[in-house]
């Protein structure tokens, strides 16, 4: 376990730090000081318009980079601005039964007109599971990690390789006006599924279950998909660099479930527990091992597996165990990945997140991060694995930021 100074002299070493960091930069400036070079900022390549490519060792760049959030935090301002309108107006409408067209399919429905997957090879497919009434949290991922037009950092060329696309899997709520907005949210972005399952916690079994019949009934391949949460920050640029790799070194033919892998996890008998099973829904008193359900890849090539043994398999509404369960049945086991939700337990993660960005810079996915939040993640993440001098003096290594949770407890 890492030394850790008292909290007085830890406070002091990290202001020494900055001191250090903003003196290099003023020497950097004087001495190197910015051309007009355009070369070294890129926003965009033949894929997209808008996705930003930096070298940020400039004060120009870094310059750039902070005009750009400042527009994405505005575009998001005004769409919640938008959105209260919205509200405000539908909900003096009354929704018509013939309002919402759903296309029958398989064990759920699906908005046919909310997913446009195209023609291109989609190399990951990220499905977010989602509450119908969280406009503002779908939002926040489309400005930032799940819209390549906002993709930050440098130009990597597994960004132009590997096509990835965001989708949102959401069920019907009880509010006709917010099933009323979502559909014409889903008809606005196109990246949207909606089930005709109601959506709620007890369901959310089901909004997994959909997750692996739409896109075949949808023509909407990938070589490998992860399943998240609205809360939840994908690092897509590090997340994308380990799959080209394990692609490459498997040539796709070997399957992957990964994340973060449960052992011997016991079954809540608690019926004032909202992770209640019954012994009929469950009868064994622990879980097979499973990748928790804030965030997990697997290989698309077991979509038609995974879908056909669900439909006789017994059913239980535990989203993330019951997945593990049925993985088991076509006999793949789950992977740790401690980069993925690597806080998953941890009560001090929103101020790991804060302290600990030369370490958090680095992971693949982390919990906890919502609305907003995701905004300042994005350009915090693209930023600190871009200007390694931010890092220097500072604790940068998983195993300290582990044991920093287990430190404070």
């Amino acid at each position: 376990m890492s030394f850790y100074f008292p909290k007085r002299l830890r406070s002091l070493r990290s202001l020494v730090s900055f001191l250090f960091v903003g003196l290099l930069y003023i020497v950097y400036s004087v001495f190197f000081p910015y051309h007009g070079n355009e070369e070294r900022v890129y926003f965009g390549h033949n894929l997209t318009r808008n996705a930003l490519y930096f070298q940020a060792n400039t004060g120009q760049h870094l310059s750039l980079l902070a005009n750009h959030f400042k527009q994405l935090v505005e575009q998001y301002e005004n769409e919640r601005t938008n959105m209260e309108k919205s509200l405000d107006r539908e909900a003096k409408i009354t929704l018509l039964n013939n309002q919402t067209k759903l296309a029958s399919g398989g064990s759920g429905e699906v908005f046919k007109q909310s997913v446009v997957c195209g023609s291109s090879d989609i190399f990951l497919l990220i499905q977010v599971h989602s509450s119908p009434n969280n406009f503002m949290k779908r939002h926040a991922i489309r400005l930032s990690w799940g819209n390549l037009e906002h993709f930050i950092g440098h130009r990597q060329g597994v960004i132009v390789r590997r096509v990835w696309k965001t989708v949102f899997i959401v069920g019907k709520s009880l509010d006709p006006t917010t099933d009323r907005l979502v559909v014409q949210e889903a008809a606005i972005y196109k990246d949207i599924v909606i089930g005709t399952f109601e959506d709620t916690f007890r369901n959310l079994y089901k909004k997994m279950i959909w997750g692996l019949t739409w896109p075949m009934e949808e023509n909407c391949s990938a070589s490998y998909i992860l399943k998240t949460d609205e809360d939840c920050f994908v690092n897509i640029g590090n997340i994308l660099n380990w799959l080209d790799r394990y692609h490459i070194i498997t040539n796709g033919t070997q399957p992957i479930y990964a994340g973060r892998r449960q052992d011997n996890m016991p079954v809540v008998r608690d019926k004032e527990n909202r992770y209640y099973l019954s012994e009929e829904e469950f009868p064994e008193e622990e879980f097979y091992p499973y990748a928790s359900g804030g965030g997990y890849v697997f290989s698309g090539t077991l979509l038609p597996l995974l879908s056909n043994v669900s439909k006789t398999a017994p059913l239980f509404p535990n989203e993330d165990a019951l997945f593990g369960s049925l993985m088991r049945r076509i006999g793949v086991e789950p992977t740790d990945n401690t980069k993925i939700i690597p806080l998953v337990y941890c009560e001090l993660a929103h101020k790991i997140r804060e302290e600990r960005m030369c370490s958090i810079s680095k992971q693949f996915i982390l919990h906890g991060v919502k609305g907003k939040e995701q905004l300042k993640m994005h350009f915090d993440s693209a930023l600190f694995s871009s200007v390694s001098s931010l890092c220097l003096g500072l604790p940068d290594s998983d195993d300290e930021m582990r044991d920093r949770c287990e430190y404070d407890k």
